[in-house]
């Protein structure tokens, strides 16, 4: 019990240690460096491929309850292009 305490201790202690630095970076304003954080997860979520493919490259089939894809015409379009 005491090591797993230990181990928790580390991880949130680097964490902490990790968004003390984010917010060193956005100037110690802690709204911008929340700005940064998310921005950085945008960008890291578009460089993964979409499920869909993942699942066709293994030779596999999402099921529907997961939603079906849009025909590019109906889909609705990105406001950031």
């Amino acid at each position: 019990m005491e090591a797993q305490a230990k181990g928790t201790y580390e991880i949130l202690s680097k964490q902490a240690q990790g968004f003390e630095q984010i917010v060193k970076a956005a100037g110690g304003e802690a709204n911008q460096a929340v700005l940064l954080m998310i921005a950085d997860m945008a960008g890291m979520l578009k460089s993964i491929p979409p499920l869909d493919e993942l699942f066709k490259t293994a030779g596999l089939k999402l099921p529907n309850y997961l939603g079906q894809q849009l025909n590019p015409e109906s889909a609705p379009k990105d406001e950031t292009e």
